[in-house]
């Protein structure tokens, strides 16, 4: 497997800038026009571009660094049966999450290989009963930035183990990058995708939003109240006046939401008098600059 980071002269943490820089100055050192059509410089400069392109996408990126930390894994524990005794070390060729991050109530799944054991463990969950396969989790009312998960493959004759872990980084922490709020803001902008937001709790809401759309719906109800005189239009009203409420309570939770907490404690705006306070807390608490499961922060 091609080392990118090592084709253009940088280190696995570099900016977009470095790779950016590296790739600028190499180019025009490999060129197969300034070294008359080398066959060998034409294949350097192929690599330098293919190493470009993937480090430069930020998507493609994180795939190569996912796929290139399963390949050393799997080389770092190839290791030869044990020299004393026709026994095998237990091997983990490969222990994968499919998410960096995760949020609450989000459902991850864990991906291994594994060989010569008898016991799979993967802490903290438990025991699994397959040496190789996939297993899915849900995490709920976990506060700490980071999850460490392991897994151990145990030969009981031996009483060998091998283990390897990965971390997770809880949502909560997460610093998103410029690039991930923009696409996010792109895909909510589409016209189609507006109304699914409006009448579902999935989604952002600013604080300013959340007030325009609250008073605009007060304001409604309000003009709709002044044409209740008979048992037609009273009836009426009060269909529209349920309709409404269920659009100030999907509001409402994208809001507590905003602000890291559970959606279920909507249910305190139907509490007299406490959802006054409760509607006047979330106007003045600013939720948009961490990120809940359901979107990245809103300006």
């Amino acid at each position: 497997m091609r080392d990118y980071y090592t084709i253009l002269g940088i280190t696995s943490d570099a900016s977009f800038e470095e790779i950016k820089e590296a790739y600028r100055k190499l180019s025009k050192k490999i060129h197969p026009d300034v070294n008359g059509g080398d066959p060998f410089f034409e294949g350097m400069f192929i690599q330098i571009k293919e190493a470009y392109d993937v480090l430069s996408n930020e998507s493609a990126r994180r795939a190569y660094d996912l796929k290139n930390r399963l390949y050393k894994a799997a080389e770092i524990n190839k290791r030869p049966p044990a020299k004393s005794s026709q026994e095998y070390y237990p091997l983990i060729y490969s222990f994968v999450c499919n998410q960096e991050y995760f949020f609450e109530g989000d459902i991850l799944t864990f991906t291994w290989n594994c060989a010569y054991a008898d016991y799979i463990q993967i802490i903290p969950f438990g025991y699994v009963d397959k040496l190789s396969g996939t297993a899915n989790y849900r995490i709920n009312n976990y506060k700490k930035r980071y999850l460490p998960v392991e897994i151990v493959a145990i030969d009981s004759k031996s009483d060998r183990q091998a283990r390897q872990r990965i971390v997770l980084e809880n949502g909560k922490y997460r610093e998103f990058s410029e690039s991930d709020k923009a696409s996010t803001e792109k895909l909510y902008a589409k016209p189609e995708l507006w109304i699914v937001s409006f009448v579902n709790p999935k989604g952002r809401l600013s604080k300013k939003r959340y007030l325009i759309y609250t008073l605009s719906l007060m304001a409604i109800l309000g003009i709709l109240f002044l044409f209740t005189e008979n048992q037609v239009t009273a009836e009426f009203f009060q269909l529209i006046t349920l309709l409404f409420c269920y659009f100030f309570l999907v509001l409402t939770s994208k809001r507590i939401q905003d602000t890291g907490k559970n959606g279920i404690l909507t249910l305190v705006m139907l509490i007299p008098y406490l959802n006054i306070v409760a509607f006047g807390l979330l106007i003045y608490l600013d939720g948009n600059k961490g990120a809940n499961r359901y979107g990245y922060p809103v300006r």
